[in-house]
């Protein structure tokens, strides 16, 4: 009697189980437009994320493929969380293009330094272009240590993106 009445229960949990994820209906309102490629698909031009501090810094990653496909995915203190999309218009790539090569991001120097303030935030930014690719860590309390362009380049990709929507403080956090 035990046998098929742990088999029954087994079958039973297994009916509920959650459908693979190509299966799930799509919610309403989430879907990328048609004319948008995943930034798996196409190439990655850039990632930057925003780490954490000990008060109410936004957390999130936003993410660039080179078809112009923005992925921003909130975390923490931010107006809008989890996972949203946008396409990029053309000029919109063209300035950033032009933003990476005014901050010189390849080319300057690697700095290694020790976090002074322990609970600044960190901008950890990853660029792909033109067959190379480059990853700059910046402690935000610590940021005078890369020439400005650099430090501050995560600030001009969320203006260009506008990705303000996604972040502007809450009402029930204090601003920063």
């Amino acid at each position: 009697m035990r046998l098929p009445l742990a088999w029954a229960l087994v079958l039973g949990l297994a009916s509920c189980a959650t459908p693979p994820s190509s299966t799930r209906p799509t919610p309403p309102g989430s879907q990328v437009p048609s004319h948008a490629t995943s930034t798996a698909a196409s190439e990655l031009f850039i990632k930057l994320d925003r780490g954490s501090c000990f008060g109410s810094c936004p957390v999130y990653e936003l993410t660039i493929s080179s078809s112009g496909l923005v992925s921003f995915h909130g975390k923490e203190f931010v107006a809008r969380l989890g996972q949203h999309t946008r396409q990029l218009t053309p000029a919109q790539m063209d300035a950033l293009r032009a933003a990476t090569a005014t901050a010189r991001f390849f080319e300057v120097k690697s700095q290694r330094r020790l976090t002074i303030i322990s609970d600044s935030p960190t901008l950890d930014l990853t660029i792909n272009e033109g067959g190379q690719t480059r990853h700059i860590r910046v402690d935000v309390g610590s940021a005078e240590w890369w020439p400005p362009a650099v430090s501050h380049l995560g600030d001009v990709i969320d203006d260009i993106v506008d990705s303000g929507e996604w972040i502007v403080a809450r009402p029930d956090v204090a601003p920063q």
